[in-house]
């Protein structure tokens, strides 16, 4: 399905064809051919967009019990507007003369559908019939909302790259229902039949049917309580001992490979295509391809290039030379002439002035003002430019974070409330951090201006034909902007504090403060770029939630007219309907023995009147807003509980009976595998691609890819340093000896050993006890001996490197740990387990293995900084929840250790939501209201004291925290992994270099760096190129002109250095760029390139007709 039979007003051209002409050609067309323009215009389509639009709010306007008002209007509305959609079906099959034309399209047969359905409930519904499967079906006339998206390039775009990605995504869906459908069937073999049952209950997921056994493999796939199965599946009277390791092999193989198959099937149709790549390169850099054209026909004799370049000399075009790109000093010249002119005009000015006491007075007046401007500027802007003033504000800031983290927003809830002198230091802190801030503004403002000119055309936008010269100033910066705005909260609330601290605008004010924190980002570059790509993202994530927007309406509605007012029950289970929920009842807690068995012990019946109470289950479908929250819920795969309380529905009123209506978890399992596991997953999608976008990969090629890729390892690789070998006879043995593989390999088997050994529980057995001590003084002798060895051979170098410098401190430490016999035993015994990190080097790790752990190694960096800004996002959410939260009632999700109370307890609750451990619970406990919760009024200080939630900021709060860290900054982790993981793995049809070339580049290279500085003699270079692998191989005698080029590039790369020897990087990019030829660089590095070549060409010829001339080559 294209996009052309998706857009309605796509085909309107092609339709053109379908407007006959009648009488003259010079004539207007006849009234059926003004019927058809009309119907095919763009008004038209608009005017039922808004329809579509008006239509779908209404829609959503329905809830149960509705009164009689809305529900008329209601009524007129979907008679209104299906009669519309009627009208408009008919037009469009009219206009197109036919219903074979109008059948077509897709979307007008979805169309043709909707609206029968809709006019066939209508009709019975007017009749007083009432077909629950219509009405469902009518619920889809929100699918025309996307008619609406596609009108907006974004979301089109995103909606091609699904429709694109569509057939990957059921093909997904299709090996993940038959993987699901082949264990089902094999769990049902295995385990049905009681193997999860016990004495006490019989678990809702169980393996004794296929649907039971498919949807609890499901459960299992998306780790939603998985692990209460693997806890009945221990505590059941039957247990089976392959049931443990048969759910933990399908949630691994579920959770972390078929479920990230979505993401790889969505990544590979957010790429673009070769041929888009190029036509994109070639938009940006439209001159290049002539160069290049020229320079490939150009003959190999470097004297031909200057005759070519003078030909170009002498085109005397100005825009060809332009467009050629070789008139570089026509701009310089533009601004020379320029500036003369203003020099000029100043120099006449000066002459032309008044010879006058008083303008020499003004004069004299006037440079002293300015110099005092300058001094004063240039004070400024060595202050804000200083390392220790960034380092002050930093400062100053961290201690604002300390600053919100020991205010108590509930001192009523706490019990150590702050007293009187801690308010104060808390104030006086506050005014003292304010007057910093100030201060640092006041500094940045003198020393690059504020930007009133920046502001003035940004705002107003005058004087768009001359454009704006980018001074720097202070508002030019967007993080100055966010500075900007907090100083402004700040002032305002010192301001609002010091009038009145009660003031219910001063605790909107105060609710500012949390914002602070982001201001320490603008100190770190690494932090503001991330952050920056994630705000530029923000359009295409936005779209995705337009899209996922779509998705919630469609079910929404869906679920709405199913599932509405039919999941309320009764806690007297022996009640059957609403009416008879009424009255006392009594209920026995668990543990709790009946009446007459607490009378024959001799103690209190355990048993407790309750009044009876039809109230409705924590979700709902009743209303719109409750379904997006319960499908919200959903989304973050919180949803077998949805599930059992809809297959226990038996009719509106009525007390739910277990698995009464099974056929409703298909609706459930429906939106997990569209809603949860695909749409989810196109955040993944965006982000990578605009970290694509802002790297400049997105529009490259797979080669050009290779060598972006390429270089990033090329400058990052270090050489390796030789240990020099000792003079000595017995040290030169022993050098050799601990170079051997046999005795790497040796160690490797003892640190292996070793590990087993800290397996066993050393306090078991008196027997075990001395055992234990005695392997583990033979390990520690083995150790000690391999240390006293290579601190022979190697001397020094082996304390002072990294290695070396680790595995003498474990050794110490266990030495002093095991004959002091210190409770740091078992922390520095742990410790020995990181040597087994040396045994990598001696495996031979297939290339897989090998590019997962280069990927792992290059993500660290960018994921500890994900993670600090991650730190930062909880850290402000969780003073936003100590003050909105911290005084709610403890319930089922929140108690004294998981609760918002202070500031620790609420990271570790955010943390452990962000894991995806029950937030909708405690998104409920902080939604209790009355009569559920209680209220005061407190007597010193005459404020309401409450410990009630709300339900608005709950859901707001809960929602933006999900969806923010959740669904966008968690997969900012994957796609830096994706990233790097890209970059690791090169692939070998299309880059010829591989990284294990780079690791023998780096042994040969050790070979001539004897000194251990990365260099070595430009004589040596044809030695070590004979001597690289086949790759980079470059040998003298049979590629001549080659070695000659190489080494004419080395050479003018290390014209500035007077010992002519080439560093260990450059050499290795030279090398690279001549191997993977000039087509694999991107089109900046081409255009540098060509540039470059006529000159290494024409001393290539230089050195060759030289040598001819010396004799030293054959004429």
């Amino acid at each position: 399905m294209t996009l052309v039979e998706i857009q309605e007003h796509a085909p309107f051209e092609s339709l053109n064809a379908l407007i006959v002409p009648t009488g003259d050609e010079n004539s207007t067309y006849s009234a059926f051919a003004r019927f058809q323009k009309f119907v095919f215009c763009k008004k038209f389509d608009d005017f039922i967009t808004g329809c579509i639009v008006v239509n779908t709010f209404f829609l959503l306007l329905e809830y149960p019990n509705m009164n009689k008002s809305l529900r008329v209007t209601l009524s007129v509305t979907e008679y209104l507007f299906g009669s519309i959609f009627g009208l408009e079906m008919i037009v469009r099959i009219i206009a197109m003369k036919g219903l074979r034309a109008y059948l077509h399209s897709t979307e007008r047969r979805f169309d043709m559908v909707v609206v029968v359905c809709t006019t066939i409930n209508m009709v019975l519904n007017n009749v007083n019939i009432n077909f629950s499967g219509l009405n469902s079906v009518s619920s889809l006339r929100t699918l025309r909302v996307s008619r609406l998206m596609l009108k907006y390039e974004g979301t089109r775009k995103l909606i091609e790259s699904v429709l694109k990605s569509s057939r990957g995504v059921m093909d997904v869906v299709m090996f993940l229902v038959l993987f699901q459908v082949v264990t089902s069937i094999l769990a049902m073999q295995l385990f049905g039949g009681g193997h999860l049952h016990s004495a006490d209950n019989t678990p809702r997921w169980n393996f004794d049917t296929f649907g039971r056994s498919f949807l609890t493999l499901l459960q299992v796939i998306t780790g939603d309580q998985w692990s209460s199965i693997t806890y009945d599946a221990v505590d059941a009277e039957n247990p089976h001992w392959l049931m443990i390791p048969f759910l933990v092999v399908v949630f691994i193989i579920g959770q972390y490979v078929l479920l990230n198959l979505f993401i790889a099937v969505i990544l590979e149709n957010f790429s673009i295509s070769e041929e888009e790549a190029y036509q994109l390169q070639l938009a940006q850099i439209i001159a290049i391809p002539k160069e290049l054209d020229i320079f490939e026909k150009i003959e190999e004799c470097g004297v031909c290039v200057f005759g070519e370049m003078d030909k170009l000399d002498n085109v005397s075009n100005v825009k060809l030379r332009m467009f050629l790109g070789l008139d570089d000093n026509h701009n310089t010249a533009i601004h020379s002439n320029e500036a003369s002119r203003v020099s000029n005009g100043r120099f006449m000015h000066k002459n032309g002035g008044s010879n006058t006491k008083a303008q020499h007075s003004r004069n004299i007046l006037s440079e002293l003002n300015q110099e005092i401007q300058a001094r004063w500027k240039r004070f400024c802007f060595r202050l804000a430019t200083s390392a220790w003033f960034s380092r002050l504000v930093q400062i100053v800031i961290v201690i604002s974070c300390a600053n919100l983290i020991i205010d108590d927003p509930h001192p009523e809830m706490s019990l150590n409330p702050p007293s009187d002198e801690l308010t104060r230091a808390l104030t006086i802190m506050n005014d003292m951090i304010l007057f910093i801030l100030f201060l640092e503004f006041v500094v940045k403002v003198g020393a690059f201006g504020f930007g009133f000119e920046y502001l003035r055309v940004s705002i107003f936008h005058v004087d768009e034909r001359l454009g704006y010269v980018n001074k720097q100033a202070y508002m030019e910066n967007k993080w100055n902007q966010l500075d900007f705005v907090l100083l402004l909260i700040a002032i305002a609330d010192a301001i609002a504090m010091g009038i009145s601290p009660t003031m219910r605008v001063a605790g909107v004010f105060r609710a500012g403060r949390v914002l602070r924190p982001l201001r320490i980002l603008n100190h770190y570059q690494e932090m503001k770029a991330i952050l920056t790509a994630v705000a530029q993202s923000v359009p295409q994530v936005g779209n995705v939630f337009a899209l996922c927007m779509l998705v919630y309406i469609i079910f929404g509605v869906v679920g709405r007219s199913i599932f509405a007012g039919k999941l309320y029950s009764c806690n007297d289970p022996a009640v059957k309907t609403a009416a008879q929920c009424v009255g006392f009842f009594l209920m026995f807690p668990d543990g709790a023995l009946d009446l007459q068995e607490a009378t024959a012990k001799g103690i209190p019946g355990g048993a407790i009147l309750v009044p009876r109470v039809w109230s409705n289950a924590r979700f709902s479908f009743d209303h719109i807003g409750v379904a997006f929250l319960a499908l919200l819920e959903m989304t973050s795969l919180k949803w077998i509980d949805k599930v059992f309380a809809a297959m226990d529905i038996v009719a509106e009123n009525k007390q739910p009976v277990q698995d009464h209506s099974p056929m409703f978890a298909v609706f459930f399992v429906l939106y997990v595998y569209i809603g949860s596991l695909f749409a989810i997953r196109l955040f993944v999608g965006v982000l990578v691609e605009q970290f694509q976008r802002n790297d400049g990969t997105q529009i490259l090629t797979e080669s050009q890819k290779s060598w972006v890729d390429l270089e990033k390892f090329v400058l990052l690789l270090k050489p390796l340093k030789l240990i020099p070998r000792p003079r000595l006879q017995i040290q030169s043995k022993l050098y050799d000896f601990c170079q051997h593989p046999c005795f790497s390999q040796a160690i490797s088997a003892a640190i292996l050993l070793n590990i087993l050994l800290l397996l066993v529980n050393p306090n078991s057995t008196s027997t075990v006890s001395i055992s234990y001590k005695v392997i583990e003084m033979m390990f520690l002798g083995i150790f000690t001996i391999e240390a006293l060895l290579k601190c022979l051979a190697f001397r020094h170098y082996y304390l002072f490197s990294m290695n070396g410098a680790f595995e003498m401190a474990i050794l110490v430490g266990s030495l002093v740990a095991y004959f002091s016999d210190t409770g740091y035993h078992s922390l520095i015994q742990a410790g020995r387990i990181f040597r087994v990190m040396r045994v990598l080097r001696f495996v031979k790790l297939n290339k897989g293995v090998y590019t997962i752990f280069r990927t792992f190694r290059a993500s660290l960096r960018p994921i500890a900084n994900i993670f600090f800004l991650m730190c930062t996002i909880i850290f402000i959410f969780a003073i936003v929840a100590r003050q909105l939260f911290g005084g709610v009632k403890f319930g089922p999700a929140m108690n004294h250790f998981s609760n918002f109370r202070t500031f620790g307890s609420s990271v570790l609750l955010l943390f452990q939501i962000m894991s995806g451990d029950d937030w909708h619970l405690t998104m409920t406990d902080c939604m209790v209201s009355k009569p559920f919760c209680s209220e005061r009024v407190d007597e010193v200080t005459d404020v309401i004291v409450t410990d009630c939630g709300n339900v608005t900021s709950a859901a707001a709060f809960f929602v933006t925290y999900v969806t923010l860290v959740v669904f966008v900054f968690l997969n900012l982790f994957v796609t830096v992994i994706l990233e790097n993981f890209r970059s690791c793995y090169l692939k070998s049809d299309v880059c010829a270099i591989s990284l294990l070339d780079f690791e023998k580049y780096r042994e040969v290279f050790q070979k001539y760096d004897t000194q251990g500085k990365g260099t070595f003699p430009l004589w040596q270079l044809a030695s070590f190129l004979s001597e690289l692998p086949a790759s980079l191989r470059i040998e003298r005698n049979r590629k001549r002109r080659a070695f000659l080029q190489i080494r004419s590039q080395v050479q003018v790369l290390l014209l500035t250095e007077k010992p002519k020897r080439p560093y260990f990087n450059e050499l290795l990019r030279v090398l690279c760029i001549h191997q993977m030829g000039i087509r694999s660089l991107p089109y900046e590095q081409q255009r540098d390139r060509v540039k470059q070549i006529f000159i290494y060409r024409a001393k290539v010829a230089h050195m060759m007709v030289e040598s001819v001339v010396k004799g030293y080559a054959p004429s």
